[in-house]
């Protein structure tokens, strides 16, 4: 791990100092004319990775790229390199970091710091992984996604040209997607092993193609419809209230807090255990001490407020009142006949509703 620190912080030191002086070289030294645009470009690049939130290597990649294509000068391949090298790129970062050397002028690049690059290649060398993709059908881009046992994934992506590619990659578990417009993707995962080499043959398949409705000139349907209208039906499902939902997200957040906090207490907690078992530093056991409290209480209180989130979530959505079902009506008649008999007489009512 030392000497890897070493090779990325030398390549660094080498980039920046190609980046200073390609700026201000003369602009046919290498019988290229550096146009406006490629400039432009170059100076993009420069400050992505200059950038002060973090360098941007993958958009740098890009500009010095697009540079490249307007003014092909041998001094942008350093740039490319140190995006590529960063990137997880190997194969591409030794082969613009010696492209550079091959053509650069002692002006270019001092002695020293030219017999610090050629070694450092070779070690980024005895590590690259190479692998080679053949695919059907032609047009297929892959996409490279590398996981590091700590941190995010690193992806790349590639386009294969002619239904192949060769790649130089990081050793590391790699999980590598084919895809292609109208067809399924695929997936191939491997654990590269440092030198190693693979090879790998994706024969992606057309997606399922659905059936073309009838027309309807041609549909005979066996039964005539029937003029009989019928009733909607009755919406007595229950609504869910907008209060729900956001008890529930807040209920989540209170919980993952919780989690998080409570994972770093007992990370303080063992350290403050091992740091007092030795008594040879108080005050770092003491400040140990009191995060671990602080942790604990902040720990406590994310779970008391997850609590309360979930048990408000459940009196809002239980206590929700229930849609009213609709009456529906039909209409009435009614009749109306008179009684005479012997010794009485009135009317009499009768109908339906």
């Amino acid at each position: 791990m030392k000497n890897s620190n070493l090779f990325a912080i030398s390549l660094c030191v080498l980039g920046l100092f190609v980046v200073t002086t390609a700026s201000a070289a003369n602009p046919s030294s290498d019988d290229v004319v550096i146009t406006a645009k490629a400039r432009e470009h170059f100076r993009a690049g420069v400050a992505y990775v200059d950038d002060p939130s973090g360098p941007k290597y993958e958009e740098a990649y890009r500009e010095f790229h697009l540079a490249l294509d307007e003014s092909p000068t041998y001094r942008i391949h350093t740039n490319i390199g140190l995006c590529a090298l960063n990137l997880e790129r190997d194969g591409e970062a030794i082969a613009s970091y010696e492209l550079f050397l091959s053509k650069a002028k002692p002006e270019d690049i001092p002695k020293a710091k030219r017999t610090l690059m050629e070694r450092d290649i070779s070690t980024l060398k005895a590590s690259l992984v190479r692998i080679t993709v053949k695919a059907t059908p032609s047009n297929v881009v892959l996409s490279d996604e590398r996981l590091p046992s700590r941190g995010t994934p690193i992806t790349n992506r590639y386009e294969l040209k002619g239904g192949s590619l060769s790649l130089g990659i990081h050793p590391g578990h790699h999980r590598i997607t084919a895809t292609a417009e109208g067809f399924e993707p695929q997936t191939w995962e491997i654990e590269a092993n440092s030198a190693s080499t693979h090879t790998h043959d994706f024969d992606l398949k057309p997606l399922a193609q659905t059936a073309e409705p009838t027309a309807k000139s041609d549909l005979k349907p066996d039964v005539k419809p029937s003029m009989a209208v019928t009733a909607p039906p009755e919406n007595n499902q229950k609504k869910t209230p907008t209060l729900v939902y956001v008890g529930v997200a807040a209920t989540g957040v209170f919980a993952i807090g919780a989690t998080v906090t409570g994972l770093i207490a007992n990370s303080k907690k063992r350290d403050y255990n091992s740091t007092n078992a030795t008594g040879n530093d108080p005050a770092r056991a003491r400040g140990l001490r009191d995060s671990f409290k602080s942790y604990a209480l902040l720990t406590d209180l994310g779970i008391g407020a997850a609590i309360l989130s979930a048990g408000a979530t459940a009196i809002i959505y239980f206590t929700a009142p229930s849609p009213k079902p609709e009456t529906r009506f039909t209409a009435s008649r009614w009749r109306i006949d008179p009684n005479v008999g012997p010794t009485q007489a009135g009317l009499s009512f009768s109908g339906n509703f």
